[in-house]
């Protein structure tokens, strides 16, 4: 991270991590475009600057995301001997991690040995041998993809109401044409709103074959199905985190969640130390 200007100037422009691919202004002053938020985002760039502090607050997003694969275990009864062999390896080793590099590896790790326990689990005739996507080439995949996409968007918002960069994370890297932080968040609720709904409908066979379109190109859900997952999807939500009335098409209670989440962690990076867990 680079800091240019001297202090007597009104801004200060933070770039450097990724080539030009992001670069993030601040004001020195309260009349920045920034106004109220400057504090929060300054704090947030600074905490992603420093190595130690990144990997506290990106070991908290994973230690939330590996309780939510837990619990997912236990919600859909489908865990087996070696889910859990590898996942007190993985929870063991985020522990030990010491860089960012490392503790992606990890994840990544126990992300093959998430998915190979719904390999193993799953029916035959679903065709589902491994996570893919970009194109997802099977229906499972094709949920798996649209879903996280749904909740990713979902986690935006929250973040800037609350003041933080959406596209500062800590987790994930940030890049061009993403939000990192909304990825970093979404981690921690994808096994217990995205995949949980994907397991009730394949448990209940509530979704129907002609809910997905094969091409050369990959397996995509159409409207009907889109539709259909994201009313499992809000079911979910709302036995997770209570019904409520609805906003902008899904529970009140879910939108409260992301928003309480996203102020935890403006308040966690104005303190400059990361809780436990995300």
């Amino acid at each position: 991270m680079n800091e240019s200007g001297p202090s007597s100037r009104n801004a200060c422009v933070l770039h450097g991590w990724r080539g030009t691919a992001l670069s993030v202004y601040y004001g020195l002053n309260g009349s920045s475009l920034t106004g109220f938020f400057q504090p929060i985002r300054r704090a947030q760039v600074l905490c992603f600057s420093d190595p130690k502090i990144r990997l506290g607050f990106a070991k908290a997003f994973l230690r939330g995301a590996f309780k939510s694969i837990k619990d997912w275990a236990h919600a859909v009864r489908l865990a087996d001997n070696a889910f859990f062999s590898a996942f007190q390896r993985a929870t063991g080793a985020l522990e030990e991690a010491h860089d960012i590099g490392e503790l992606m590896g990890i994840e990544g790790s126990f992300r093959r040995d998430y998915y190979a326990a719904w390999e193993r689990k799953l029916p035959a005739h679903l065709d589902f041998k491994e996570r893919n996507r970009r194109p997802p080439l099977d229906p499972v995949n094709a949920m798996i993809s649209y879903g996280n996409s749904i909740l990713y968007g979902l986690a935006v918002p929250p973040l800037g109401t609350a003041g933080l960069y959406p596209d500062v994370g800590f987790l994930h890297e940030p890049g061009a044409r993403r939000y990192s932080l909304a990825l970093d968040v979404s981690e921690t609720l994808k096994p217990l709103i995205v995949d949980c709904a994907i397991w009730n409908l394949v448990g209940s066979e509530s979704f129907s074959k002609d809910w997905f379109e094969k091409t050369s190109l990959g397996c995509f859900m159409n409207k009907e199905g889109r539709k259909g997952l994201r009313v499992a999807m809000t079911e979910r939500a709302e036995k997770v985190f209570g019904k409520g009335r609805e906003r902008l098409g899904w529970p009140e209670s879910l939108w409260t969640h992301l928003k309480l989440l996203s102020e935890n962690i403006a308040a966690s990076v104005l303190k400059g130390q990361p809780p436990s867990s995300f």
